[in-house]
């Protein structure tokens, strides 16, 4: 089930939730990637969020640094399969690191009904989708070795705004705002760029992967900060 809940932080996160299980051997490391970790306030699905997984691993009952290399599933024996590690490709041969591992089990949960997966799977090493970017959201990754221990992990994708709280008047909006519904959704402080243009090019702080989230566009009478179109 891949639910919706409100999410009151836009840091990103990530914290181990639980480890252990009935399989009575060690619980296997669950770790992810978000690429982009920050979204535009407003995306409305334009940008493609992908969920990385290949860096889980089991260590202690089935290290990667013991494990054969392999370039296909037939080069492995014993139940193992040929696994990306997610590792750095050789700088030489430029080939991506693979190993004979025995298979992980993944559980992506997404905390937003309204994302859209885009490719790969809720079951799968790779996820990828988009989000409306309303606000932050908490996704959830669960990995479970041949054992049957599992450990799960999360992380928030984080939202990047230029408008404040909703409003009814621009008296309700700091400096340099102005209460609007340019975007039909409802009255917000958004930025006031009449002036000045440059103050669009904005990114919360650790949003890495916005080189610029607004742009300056008329609204009726007004120019404001918003979402490219």
């Amino acid at each position: 089930m891949h639910r919706a809940a409100a999410i009151v932080t836009g840091f990103a996160i990530a914290a181990l939730l639980s480890c252990g299980g009935g399989g009575g051997g060690h619980a296997p490391v669950a770790r992810f990637s978000l690429t982009p970790r920050y979204i535009c306030a407003g995306d409305n699905h334009v940008t493609v969020v992908r969920l990385d997984a290949r860096l889980a691993a089991d260590p202690v009952d089935d290290p990667t640094e013991k494990a054969l290399p392999c370039t296909a599933d037939a080069d492995c024996t014993s139940g193992r399969v040929c696994r990306d590690t997610g590792a750095p490709a050789d700088p030489t041969t430029k080939e991506v690191q693979k190993r004979c591992l025995y298979p992980l089990q993944y559980a992506w949960d997404i905390e937003d009904g309204t994302f859209v997966k885009t490719d790969g799977g809720y079951a799968g090493v790779m996820l990828a989708g988009t989000f409306a970017g309303d606000r932050p959201y908490r996704v959830t990754l669960t990995v479970t070795d041949r054992s049957g221990d599992s450990a799960s992990i999360d992380d928030i994708l984080g939202v990047t705004t230029v408008y404040a709280a909703a409003c009814a008047a621009d008296l309700d909006c700091p400096q340099g705002f102005l209460c609007a519904d340019p975007l039909g959704k409802g009255k917000g402080c958004y930025a006031n760029c009449e002036v000045d243009e440059g103050i669009c090019n904005y990114c919360a702080a650790g949003g890495d992967a916005c080189a610029k989230c607004y742009v300056c566009q008329s609204a009726g009478d007004l120019k404001l900060c918003l979402p490219p179109k």
